[in-house]
């Protein structure tokens, strides 16, 4: 036995290294070289084109040979294969590169260019240098890859601080290269050559602030460029130096006072270079001008020094030198004599000033000190100048005497840039008198009324030639004069008013004083006797006081202030004359008081009341007084308004004041054009919307002026007579009496921005500021389009099959006084297409192994979705369907789990729940489904997959315990549809075609006209094209009226369906037993379908014909989303393995094939006795049969699965003897297919209502008659018992029952005993 498993195992390995060898095709391989194609067919008289490619890996030589096998030829075809590998070949495009002459410490920039002359990329790399001329070059890029015929530019940059020639050499590594690439730099560094024309700059004399220019040339005789800077250490950091003609221009500058410059903070900059900085070519020189304006008196000697960027400072001077002077300026004469002047009066004069000096000079008259306090002012038009040398010039003076006398002053002149005192000059002059008078000597303004004024005029007269000032002045407060000083003109006259306002009643006497400017004072007497009361209003009120007429119902207010302009203390008391005091204390009547309290109220109260009523005023105390007048009606009032005084020491009243005050009441009348203002606009379609105006007149038919404020809301306007509307947030309209406001109200029709129509109405307020009255006017609005009245905004067709056509209707009315010309047309993606579109459609990605896939064919997506503009794959499935797939596919999930497919049926769900409600999640159609496709949130949930797995295994035990229910799942089938093309051969990549609007949705009529209030039917009609979820907007667009929109929303679908599995494996059945299973078939789709089992049996559920298997229910219909178990029954009828196979039709789908495979076993027992089947041709043509079979499956090394039962060692022998086991099992179940075979015929032709169908057929199957066994008791003395025990060993898996019929021996003296053991039958097990 042990050698035997040595073989066996020995056998297998030499078969698995057997089928590795035959399974190595024997291909070419190799690193350098590569063929292809390395295997083919090539047809008679035909040709094959191989490609050999060549790579090599390092610069050599390289040689293989390839074998070419041709099928019928015994020996190989050799291919020699021979190769060289070349190395990079890099070259410069110049090896040397002469830099020539440079200048020290100059940066310099050159380029090179590497050139790759090889047929490889060429890997470069720069060797740094070690020299120290060699670190003042940069090279970039210092490293690279230049392609085949590549360029690559390297930038050289250069900058060197020693002066000399240099030579270096730079070299390049070369990948693979054993020699680099060197570059050669050579060049010579040169220094700085650089000189001025002349040996220093001589200003020689210089006049202060003057300014003089001398010039050089700055020669360079380097052969490079130089930028150089000009600047002049010594010279002053300040501000740059004044100037004599900045002065002459600012005579207030404080360098001119007393002579001497002011002092500065800073010295100031006086020598100025043009240019300071530039730069000389090569060669060359450049004019420098030197400019010197000195501020200094004294010598100058200097150096002006040269920079040069990128060498040094200072580097070259060049010696400047100077002497600065102040020349010598003086006068002419030192007095000047004016002669009489009349005061006040200006008199031109001149000086003379003289210049000795060869040099220029600057002065200035110098502005006199204190003039307020001297008695002679002097001034010059020009003050500052500039004189010449040897030259003379003369000064403009203006000379004025202040005083009558000979006063005199010093004049003083500066001269720009001398520190000693100023030149100077005396002026005299001697002043006159003049001769004023006044025409009259007393003032008497006689019995005047007190505290009012009174006035009278006296004339000044000048009878000089010059004018003369005058003032004059009076002690007394109740006097005034105008003008109280001015001046006379020469030989004219000046009237003075003298004003009286006297305080109190009584004499007054005073004095006026008239001063005279320069001439003696002059006193005149004035008197005047004041009359009447001291008490003053600052308004008319007495005797009468006449006010404009007032509206009624609206308090009429006077303010008036009373003042006591006496000098003693007095008490006022005002009434109104007729009226007690009592009464006239109750307060203003309401407004709302009616006619017939006004008439009482006449007769009781004034209308005029005054507070208060009683005033005490000190000396010059003012207080208010208050008129109020109020009237409930319109009507004529006149009234006495009395003040009364009381004067200490006096105790009685006194009237002073009485006053007639009338006045008229009134309403106010606003007269209206028109109380109702309608507008009425009917848009057709050519008409353009434009203000409407109609004209509104409002006129004040009363005598008082008013204003009105207009509110009107829009879409009216309040607009003046030229259509212009008045501005937001407007004031009042005043409206005099009498006055007629013409105004226009504007009305926009297009103030509603759609064209629908419509209807305003407001309402136009008129509101007086002064009065409560108010006016309304109705202001009326109507605009018409033409419009339509659609009672829905979508219809909805639903789902319908593919290919079928559905139509529904809606009734559009014109609801407008205008006939609607209108025109369907569809919106497609927020784009109006009125003859169509054609979408672009999707590309899918194959995806093998579909498991469960609602409308795909062969792995990728087929259903198409039908989207305004465009076909695109849906991003996630309808709610309604995912709800349904989850509640029907929880053990298909587990089965798609296992066989690697669950993704792709997660895609293929989710892509067909997508909310179309949203157009921003239209995805790319390929990206998008290959994005889900790889998403891992796809996968079905573990968890689920192993409850699944559970519930199969449980199941799996309660078979084995019932094994009529036992169906172990096999292969679960996925979704099927109408388009599912196995094996098809069909691209992967197929597209989709797309459709146009009108080819999905059609519209009768698409354009006409509907009249006024009439009404039509619109259909609408959808096309089923297969597969789509198609919406679209229809637009009815209306001339001249709105667009209306109607959701039009449809849906295909293809028959979809889905099996819960499409190979059902029973395993180990009872051949006499029927074998049940279950098939889910479930309609995942949205259109109903019938489905058919074709071929059905004709047996029924009770009682199926053995070897037919029966499918109920045969047909029936599957809603959407339900589904429908079909039963399966199949009774096997002959042991041994079967596959019985059945189709079922889904609709006009191709069928689909459902497999149910087992293996049909019977329970069987051996007993450790031999049979004997001497003489019977049948049982020895069977043993005949089981030897050869048994041969057989020995020589191809099949293993029994029944153990071997085990035959007591003493047993009979001889011909028609079987006491083998083996060849007894196979000859029982010999029989017994032979009994089922000869059974079956005529079973199946008997109708299912026969007799023979009962439920003793299967016991019928086994009623099997076997070989009769042999017992050898052997010798048995009579009178003695001898027993023999019989073992059984139960040959199936399954326990059987055991039961021994004791009737055949009966009266043979045999006894048979039960041990007990034996009726439990476990598999297996011996009794």
């Amino acid at each position: 036995m042990k050698r035997y498993e040595e073989l066996d195992l020995y056998d297998r390995e030499l078969e698995k290294e057997t089928a590795k060898i035959e399974a190595d095709p024997m291909l070419f391989s190799d690193d350098v070289f590569t063929i292809e194609p390395l295997e083919g067919e090539v047809g008679p008289h035909c040709s094959a084109e191989i490609k050999v490619f060549f790579k090599p890996r390092e610069a050599q030589v390289y040689r293989k040979v390839a074998y070419c096998s041709i099928s019928g030829h015994e020996t190989r075809l050799p291919l020699h294969l021979t190769g060289e590998g070349l190395e990079p070949c890099l070259q410069l495009s110049s090896e040397e590169l002469d830099m020539g002459k440079v200048l020290v410490g100059e940066a310099y920039s050159y380029e090179a260019m590497l050139v790759n002359k090889g047929a490889i990329d060429a890997p470069f790399e720069l060797i740094p240098p070690t020299t120290a001329c060699g670190s003042c070059f940069t090279f970039w890029p210092q490293q690279g890859i230049i392609p085949p015929s590549g360029l690559q530019p390297i930038q050289i940059s250069f900058s060197s601080t020693t002066l000399g020639e240099f030579k270096e050499e730079f070299h390049f590594n070369v990948a693979e290269c054993p020699k680099p690439v060197t570059l050669t730099i050579r060049g010579h560094v040169t220094g700085l050559s650089l000189h001025f024309s002349t040996g220093g700059l001589d200003f020689n004399d210089v006049s202060f602030g003057f300014p003089q220019t001398l010039s050089c040339h700055l020669i360079s005789t380097s052969v490079v460029p130089i930028t150089f800077h000009l600047r002049i250490p010594g010279d002053g950091q300040g501000q740059p130096s004044l100037r004599s003609s900045d002065q002459v221009k600012d005579n207030a500058h404080p360098s001119w006072e007393k002579g001497t410059l002011a002092p500065c903070q800073e010295k100031p900059m006086e020598f100025t270079i043009t240019p300071s900085t530039g730069t000389i070519p090569s060669q060359g020189s450049q004019e420098i001008r030197v400019t010197l304006c000195s501020n200094d008196v004294g010598q100058y000697d200097c150096d002006m020094v040269v920079d040069v960027d990128g060498f040094g400072k200072e580097v070259l001077a060049l010696c400047l030198k100077a002497r600065c002077v102040v020349p010598e300026l003086r006068l002419l004469f030192s007095t000047l004599d004016c002669g009489p002047c009349s005061a006040k009066v200006p008199c031109q004069k001149t000086l003379t000033l003289v210049n000795p000096s060869p040099l220029p000079g600057c002065y200035r008259v110098l502005p006199q000190r204190h003039q307020e306090a001297a008695a002679l002012w002097y001034s010059s038009p020009k003050p500052c100048g500039i004189i010449q040398g040897h030259n003379v010039v003369e000064i403009p003076i203006t000379v004025e005497v202040q005083a009558v006398g000979a006063p005199s002053i010093p004049v003083d002149i500066a001269v720009f840039g001398k520190e000693t005192s100023p030149l100077q000059m005396r002026f005299m002059c001697t002043g006159k008198t003049p001769l004023v008078y006044a025409s009259v000597n007393k003032i008497n303004l006689g019995e005047i009324q007190a505290i009012q004024e009174t006035s009278q005029t006296l004339q000044l007269c000048n009878q000089d030639l010059i004018p003369a000032a005058f003032r004059a002045e009076i002690d007394g407060k109740c006097w005034s004069i105008e003008p109280r000083e001015g001046v006379v003109p020469a030989k004219a006259e000046v009237p003075v008013v003298v004003t009286a306002n006297l305080g109190d009643t009584g004499r007054f006497e005073d004095s006026m004083k008239l001063f005279i400017e320069n001439s003696l004072t002059s006193v005149i007497p004035i008197q005047a006797v004041g009359t009447g009361t001291t008490i003053a209003i600052d308004k008319p009120f007495a005797p009468e006081l006449n006010l404009e007429p007032q509206f009624n119902l609206v308090p009429c207010v006077f303010r008036f202030n009373v003042t006591n302009k006496g000098r003693q203390f007095q008490r006022l008391y005002w009434g109104t004359e007729g009226f007690s005091p009592f009464r006239q204390r109750h307060p203003l009547p309401a407004l709302c008081v009616t006619k017939g309290k006004n008439a009482s109220q006449r007769h009781t109260t004034p209308v005029f009341k005054l507070r208060p009523r009683s005033m005490n005023l000190q000396p010059g105390e003012t207080m208010e007084l208050v008129l109020e007048g109020f009237s409930s009606t319109v009507q004529d009032v006149e009234e006495k308004l009395v003040c009364e005084t009381v004067v200490k020491p006096e105790i009685t009243k006194k009237e002073i004041i009485k006053t007639k005050v009338t006045c008229k009441f009134i309403s106010p009348a606003v007269q209206i054009s028109s109380k109702a203002i309608t507008f009425r606009v009917e848009k057709h379609p050519d008409d353009v919307l434009t203000l409407q105006y109609k004209p509104l007149s409002l006129k004040n038919t009363c005598c008082l002026p008013f204003h009105l404020l207009l509110d009107l809301e829009q879409p009216f306007l309040i607009c003046d007579a030229d259509h212009q509307p008045l501005p937001a947030g407007a004031q009042p309209v005043k409206m005099e009496a009498g006055q007629e406001l013409h105004l226009s109200i504007g009305f926009n029709p297009a103030y509603e921005k759609d064209p629908i129509s419509w209807v305003a109405e407001k309402t136009m307020k008129i509101q007086l500021v002064e009065h409560p009255h108010e006016e309304e006017i109705t202001v009326w609005g109507e605009v018409y389009f033409p419009n339509l009245r659609i009672p829905t905004k979508a219809l909805d067709f639903g789902c319908i099959a593919n290919g079928a056509k559905q139509v529904r209707s809606l009734e559009m009315t014109n609801c407008s006084p205008i006939p609607a010309h209108y025109h369907w047309s569809f919106r497609v993606n927020s784009k109006e297409y009125l003859t169509g579109f054609i979408p672009s459609p999707p590309r899918f990605r194959p995806q093998p192994q579909m498991a469960r896939f609602g409308c795909v064919e062969c792995g990728r997506y087929s259903r198409r979705y039908f989207r305004p503009g465009s076909v695109r794959e849906p991003a996630k499935a309808l709610e309604a369907a995912q709800d349904s797939s989850q509640q029907s596919s929880h053990s298909a999930n587990c089965l798609e789990t296992e066989q690697n497919s669950s993704q792709e049926s997660s895609d293929s769900e989710n892509s067909l729940e997508t909310e179309w409600d949203s157009s921003e999640e239209s995805l790319d159609s390929e990206g998008s489904l290959e994005t889900e496709d790889d998403s891992p949130e796809q996968s079905p949930h573990p968890e689920n997959s192993l409850e699944t797995k559970q519930d199969s295994s449980q199941k799996s035990s309660h078979s084995e315990a019932s094994p009529e229910a036992k169906v172990p799942p096999s292969t679960a089938a996925g979704p099927r549809s109408s388009v599912e093309t196995k094996g098809s051969g069909q691209s992967a990549e197929a597209e989709a075609p797309g459709f146009r609007a009108e080819e999905v949705f059609g519209v009768q009529p698409v354009s006409g006209v509907l009249q006024p209030g009439k009404s039509q039917q619109v259909p609408f009609t959808f096309f089923g094209h297969a597969n789509i979820i198609a919406r679209v907007t229809a637009l009815c667009r209306v001339e001249g009226g709105p667009t209306y929109e109607v959701e039009l929303r449809g849906e295909t679908s293809v028959l979809t369906y889905h099996l819960s599995i499409e190979e059902i494996n029973c395993g180990l059945q009872l051949f006499n037993e029927v074998t049940r299973a279950e098939v889910t078939l479930r309609n995942d789709g949205k259109v109903g379908f019938t489905y058919v089992v074709q071929s059905p049996s004709t047996g029924t559920a009770d009682k199926p014909l053995p070897g037919v298997l029966m499918v109920l229910p045969s047909t029936a219909s599957i809603e959407p989303g339900k589904e429908q178990v079909l039963k399966l029954y199949y009774l096997p009828g002959v042991p041994g393995v079967f596959c019985r196979t059945f189709q079922v039709q889904v609709g006009h789908l191709k069928p689909v094939e459902i497999s149910l495979k087992g293996e049909a076993i019977f329970a069987g027992i051996c007993l450790d006795l031999p049979w004997s089947i001497r003489g019977s041709e049948k049982y020895e043509r069977l043993l005949k049969q089981a030897k050869e079979k048994l041969k057989k499956d020995k020589q191809d090394k099949k293993v029994s699965v029944w153990r071997k039962a085990q035959i007591r060692k003493r047993h009979a022998k001889g011909p028609g003897i079987v006491a083998n086991t083996w060849l007894r099992m196979e000859m029982e179940q010999m029989l017994i297919k032979e009994n089922a075979l000869e059974l079956q015929p005529t079973l199946i032709s008997c109708p299912p209502e026969d007799t023979v169908f009962d439920k003793s057929i299967p016991q019928k199957l086994v009623k099997v008659e076997l070989p009769e066994y042999i017992l050898d008791m052997g010798t048995v003395v009579q009178g003695y018992s001898k027993s023999c025990t019989v073992k059984i060993t139960n040959t199936w898996r399954y326990p059987v029952a055991v039961q021994a019929n004791e009737r055949a021996l009966r009266d043979t003296g045999g006894q048979t005993f039960d041990t007990g053991r034996a009726s439990e039958g476990a598999p297996g097990c011996e009794g």
